[in-house]
């Protein structure tokens, strides 16, 4: 992490009130899930509430525990700071580059970590899919392909892996948080042992003309899309 040689020590002053209490949130959810007196059961429910929960939901529910509200039981109001103290929780702090708190393990291991956080991204992005406009009654992505089905030059342009991937203000559009989240849930769903660590781009394919019906893709031109625009993906810790 780099510092703003401007803001430099108010910098370093928040990153070290959020290790801090990155440390007591740990205890927190030892404590909760009674890890230390049977760590495999403590240890695979946490996984499972890890997965199902943000790190704002995550610090809500652990204050709760104690009748308190996140700011009163951790000082944290900027949600910023929770989601970073919650994820220095689970993955640990060792960046000790610019003189903030001394080095502690997470609750997981970087592997784990990474894990939990690619099958989040994924339910993330499904529940994101299933919205519905309460004003029409139909799902934000029927809506949205409606909308752009009937433009023959955009389809070719979305076939060949050109842009049009992205809203107005440059953000991830429906199509690529789509496409993410297809090529995230695929990885494991190969017939072949030994490609079940990759993307699946059989069943990314099927799925993205199953979402997007009125549209034409083709399997390279996903996988050029996705290498072109993957920048525009939010990757923030939740």
């Amino acid at each position: 992490m780099a510092l703003d040689p401007l803001h430099k020590d108010r910098q370093i002053t928040v990153i070290n009130r959020n290790l801090t209490t990155a440390l007591k949130i740990k205890e927190d959810i030892i404590e909760k899930f009674r890890i230390e007196d049977n760590f495999l059961l403590g240890g695979c429910n946490l996984i499972h509430y890890r997965i199902k929960n943000s790190a704002l939901e995550i610090a809500e529910d652990l204050a709760s525990d104690y009748n308190q509200t996140v700011e009163e039981r951790y000082g944290l109001i900027k949600d910023d700071d929770v989601k970073n103290s919650v994820g220095a929780a689970f993955r640990g702090h060792n960046d000790v580059d610019f003189g903030t708190a001394d080095r502690f393990e997470g609750l997981f291991r970087k592997e784990l970590a990474d894990y939990i956080k690619s099958k989040r991204h994924s339910l993330v992005m499904k529940r994101n899919l299933q919205r519905i406009n309460p004003e029409t009654g139909e799902r934000y992505i029927v809506e949205h392909s409606k909308k752009y089905g009937r433009a023959n030059a955009r389809s070719g342009a979305l076939q060949r892996g050109q842009n049009l991937w992205s809203e107005e203000d440059g953000s991830a559009n429906l199509e690529l948080i789509t496409l993410d989240a297809l090529r995230t849930d695929s990885i494991g769903s190969h017939s072949r042992k030994c490609d079940r660590n990759k993307v699946n781009h059989d069943y990314v394919l099927e799925h993205m003309i199953e979402e997007f019906p009125n549209r034409t893709f083709t399997r390279r031109g996903l996988e050029r899309a996705y290498q072109n625009n993957k920048h525009l993906l939010d990757d923030e810790e939740e």
